[in-house]
């Protein structure tokens, strides 16, 4: 769930309060990190600590890593992502004139 925060951090340029102040009521974000309406969220302090551990024994670089080598040489058993094409048509509030 820490990468999955570290992720959302990111992706959304999100302070980790930011973070924390939206999550509880940002469906999504709780979809994307597995958590519930009800379930408890882990403390900001908790997502603080942890990247600096992890920044200092480089892991989430590693698993950066790993994944783009995922992604990059997916296995034939197990593809990380399956290409969707939408089709869908949107009206336009358009003039052809202009």
């Amino acid at each position: 769930m820490v990468v999955r925060l570290v992720v959302l951090k990111y992706l959304f340029d999100h302070s980790e309060r930011e973070l924390f102040e939206m999550l509880p009521m940002h469906a999504g974000y709780l979809w994307f990190c597995g958590l519930e309406f009800e379930s408890s969220l882990p403390d900001r302090t908790t997502l603080v600590k942890t990247r600096a551990l992890w920044c200092h024994n480089s892991i989430f670089e590693n698993i950066m890593t790993h994944v783009v080598i995922s992604v990059l040489l997916p296995d034939s058993s197990a593809p990380m992502f399956i290409p969707v094409i939408d089709g869908t048509q949107v009206r336009a509030n358009a003039s052809i004139h202009s």
